[in-house]
């Protein structure tokens, strides 16, 4: 659903965007200033994702993907003073996206992941506050942001189990907040500030406790949270003299799809990718300006989307754990941006543009050069199977009368198991091969011990008796003819 107010974006304008999806609670995060409004929410359970957006005079593109494993990162641009600063973070996973302005518009992007919950940026100009969250199953996504006269960036990403940082920035006095959490995880962000602006970060993972960064200016305050699957969803808050913007959008192991918004023709696009799934890019409009973005699961093939503005494309692409990372290519009038990050223990890439040029790289990692393909791009990961245990040596057992009848009753059995354990010799055992009965019980206990049994369980083969014992007591024994 969409309402448009005044196109001129002044006190009476107002745009609420809002996708729902079945078998969700969804909520409407409201946002004003001046009568403005900006709503927008996605829901999904195990649903397809639409992606709200925001224009006022200048118009705002928002865009994000996040994947389980991968961590996104976004390239940033700016002109006349704006400023894009945008990060998401996977599972073993590093994606990045490059983002351009033009006279004061701004580009957010982003998307989301099965079993996750996704959140929209919204776009503010001339006080206008912009808050951002995306959230996935064990993940958190956030947008990055891009301000202009006072306008406030809030980026935040989350994942699973990966190590994230933050980058900080300051210029005449501003101030950062970052926080991220994860499950066992460390988010980092990049943040830029310009003419005091704040940016504000956090990211919540799954069974954690959730805490909202706050930051502000002037009384502003931006509070953003995300919360996952089996989680109570708050909202969080942002207000800029009295205004106030609330998001939530949750999912549940879905499917996604790219919501789409229009201000004089313009359309935005975004989508995320499976994990091994095929992912396809969406793809916005504005005039022919068309901006695709694309991340990418583990072990899955990957596509690359394709956008054209007078020739201008952006593409970007991400890549999987264990695995080569390529790289996304984008024209513009013959310019190139292209980005790219890359993972823990990983090989690495770099991203190469004429215009922009981003690399982010992971511990301890070889570094490769990235490659960019149109069509389709696979990523293959190799399992390793564990070694089978040894089998244990079969001997030969020579029966002995007296033996015999004292092992077939259980106080003899355990009798001769427990002199064997105490490294008692057996004189009444017999040969066993060339070992004594003392050295073949001893073997055969070392040998069930080192497959991984516990716990006081002993299995031996002594002379024609197969006994096994539990916690010193014998539990099964049968006398083995030859």
């Amino acid at each position: 659903m969409r309402k448009r107010g005044s196109q001129e974006g002044g006190k009476e304008g107002g745009i609420v965007a809002g996708s729902h999806e079945i078998g969700n609670k969804h909520k409407k995060g409201k946002g004003q200033k001046n009568e403005e409004e900006i709503v927008e929410e996605n829901h999904e359970t195990g649903n397809t994702h639409k992606k709200g957006k925001g224009q006022k005079n200048g118009e705002e593109i928002v865009e994000e993907s996040h994947e389980i494993g991968n961590t996104h990162k976004k390239g940033k641009g700016q002109k006349n003073g704006e400023e894009i600063v945008e990060e998401s973070h996977e599972i073993g996973n590093t994606h990045k996206k490059g983002k351009g302005q033009k006279n004061g518009e701004e580009i957010v992007e982003e998307s989301h992941e099965i079993g996750n919950t996704h959140k929209k940026g919204k776009g503010q100009k001339n006080g206008e506050e912009i808050v951002e969250e995306s959230h996935e199953i064990g993940n958190t996504h956030k947008k990055g942001k891009g301000q202009k006269n006072g306008e406030e960036i809030v980026e935040e990403s989350h994942e699973i189990g990966n190590t994230h940082k933050k980058g900080k920035g300051q210029k005449n006095g501003e101030e950062i907040v970052e926080e991220s959490h994860e499950i066992g995880n460390t988010h980092k962000k990049g943040k830029g500030q310009k003419n005091g602006e704040e940016i504000v970060e956090e990211s919540h993972e799954i069974g954690n406790t959730h805490k909202k960064g706050k930051g502000q200016k002037n009384g502003e305050e931006i509070v953003e949270e995300s919360h996952e699957i089996g989680n109570t969803h708050k909202k969080g808050k942002g207000q800029k003299n009295g205004e106030e913007i609330v998001e939530e959008s949750h999912k549940i192991g879905n499917t996604h799809k790219k919501g789409t918004g229009q201000k004089n023709g313009e359309e935005i696009v975004e989508e995320s990718h499976e994990i091994g799934n095929t992912h396809k890019k969406g793809k916005g409009q504005k005039n022919g300006e068309e901006i695709v973005e694309e991340s990418h699961e583990i072990g899955n093939t990957h596509k690359k989307g394709k956008g054209q503005k007078n020739e201008e494309e952006i593409v970007e692409e991400s890549q999987e754990i264990g695995n080569t990372h390529k790289k996304g290519k984008g024209q513009k009038n013959g310019e190139e941006i292209v980005e790219e990050s890359h993972e823990i223990g990983n090989t690495h890439k770099k991203g190469t543009g004429q215009k922009s040029e981003e690399e982010s790289h992971e511990i301890g990692n070889t570094h490769k050069k990235g490659k960019g393909q149109k069509n389709q791009q696979e990523i293959v990961e190799d399992s390793k199977e564990k070694g089978a245990h040894q089998p244990i040596p079969k001997t030969d057992i020579v029966v002995d009368s007296e033996i015999t009848s004292r092992f077939n009753t259980d106080e003899g059995a355990q009798e001769i198991v427990q002199k064997n354990k105490n490294g008692e010799s057996n004189t009444n055992a017999g040969a066993i091969g060339k070992n004594d009965a003392t050295s073949a019980a001893s073997t055969s206990e070392n040998q069930a011990m080192s497959g991984g049994q516990k716990a006081g369980i002993v299995i031996g083969a002594l002379v024609g008796i197969a006994i096994v014992a539990y916690a010193g007591k014998v539990i099964w024994s049968k006398y083995i003819a030859k």
